[in-house]
């Protein structure tokens, strides 16, 4: 994400690009993630 002065910016806003996405797109965002990781993240969003 860009915003402010540092990028040029003159008028402070923020933006974001949105690419549609189908179930069967073959596009990979996010890495999957090791049980342990899973496991760890998961105790964080429980509390």
């Amino acid at each position: 994400m860009a915003s402010g002065e540092s990028v040029g910016q003159s008028i402070r806003h923020v933006h974001f690009h949105l690419i549609p996405r189908n179930f069967h797109d073959n596009i990979v965002a996010w890495p999957e993630l090791s049980k342990e990781k899973k496991k760890l993240l998961m105790g964080f969003i429980k509390n």
